[in-house]
């Protein structure tokens, strides 16, 4: 754990520390819809191992003077041990909704972060739309502006680092260069949330991020098809301009299919957005196989309206692929026809 020394950081005189052994199967799971909380899942079968971990003298939790906190932590720990279910720590970061997305990205980092929300219910969810739960933009404040800075050094540390290196090196670029239109900036919830945790980013971020090449292109080639294949096709779908408000209570909720032959391929939804950026971790990008000279692809935008509902139709683009020259990388911005 770190202390941060910053005013902008107030630690609490109680703070408490989490130790678990690194023999313990751990996993933290962000929240869904919450900018300050997440959990630490600790499986079944390791509860047992760090049960007797206390028992000799290991302590899981501490105060600031190393004093037992939960008395009936070894109870709740057996307990969930002799009914096989998970044993879950809720978290909730106290200093700003930012700090949330610095613990997930060391989390990731790690490779102790599940890509499974947690849902919590509430009455909310019966709209079943992710886009009203709450807000998705907000003018990002100093703290905000400092702890952007902090995940943007956080993706590029090196494993020697430590935190508080990371925190003093924010402090000294923003005393040099100071807060400048940061603290004035909008900003946006990022999605999909499985692959931005928590993260909120502004517009110049946003397009930096989306024009960094796709992590992941799917393969939708298939090596036992009994069709000959004369080439393959790879596509990234990078935004849209200017869309069309679909929804009633907010704005549209843009996902983009495409179809090239017999394959098609979804993209993730971009909730709340008629500027849709799609960026570089979500899915956006496939491959396509080619089996005859003149295959089209088509690529559809629609207004997702959640599961068992019609989606909504915005436009269409159609490629003619035989007018593309092989081994070739097209940029293209394309207008959409009805």
């Amino acid at each position: 754990s770190s202390r941060l020394s910053n005013d902008l950081f107030s630690v609490p005189e109680d703070e408490p520390r989490l130790h678990l052994p690194s023999t313990v199967n751990w996993i933290a799971r962000d929240i869904q819809n919450n900018s300050n909380e997440f959990i630490i899942e600790i499986c079944p079968d390791d509860i047992l191992g760090l049960a007797s971990s206390l028992n000799d003298g290991n302590a899981m939790f501490q105060d600031m003077n190393d004093n037992l906190l939960p008395d009936d932590l070894k109870e709740d720990l057996e307990r969930a041990k002799s009914k096989g279910k998970t044993f879950k720590i809720y978290f909730r970061c106290c200093r700003s909704s930012n700090e949330k997305t610095l613990w997930l990205k060391a989390f990731e980092r790690a490779d102790r972060l599940s890509h499974d929300l947690v849902r919590k219910r509430g009455l909310r969810d019966l709209l079943d739309n992710p886009s009203l739960a709450f807000s998705h933009s907000r003018v990002r404040s100093p703290v905000g502006h400092l702890l952007a800075m902090e995940r943007k050094f956080l993706e590029d540390i090196r494993s020697d680092d430590s935190v508080d290196f990371l925190h003093e090196k924010a402090q000294t670029r923003l005393r040099r260069h100071g807060k400048g239109k940061g603290e004035d900036m909008k900003e946006y919830l990022v999605y999909p949330l499985y692959a931005y945790p928590n993260q909120w980013m502004t517009d110049n971020e946003l397009y930096t991020e989306m024009m960094k090449p796709s992590e992941t292109f799917h393969d939708l080639r298939n090596p036992n098809s009994s069709k000959k294949e004369i080439g393959f096709l790879r596509v990234e779908i990078l935004q849209c301009i200017g869309l069309p408000v679909l929804d009633f209570a907010s704005n549209s909720d843009p996902v983009a299919y495409m179809v090239c032959g017999s394959n098609a391929f979804t993209s993730d939804v971009v909730w709340n957005k008629v500027n849709p950026m799609w960026l570089r971790r979500s899915r956006r990008a496939c491959i396509f196989p080619l089996h005859h000279a003149y295959a089209r692809l088509y690529v559809g935008i629609f207004d997702d309206d959640g599961k068992g509902e019609k989606d909504d139709y915005a436009g269409r683009v159609v490629l003619d692929i035989a007018r593309l020259r092989p081994r070739s990388t097209y940029d293209v911005t394309l207008p959409l026809r009805l």
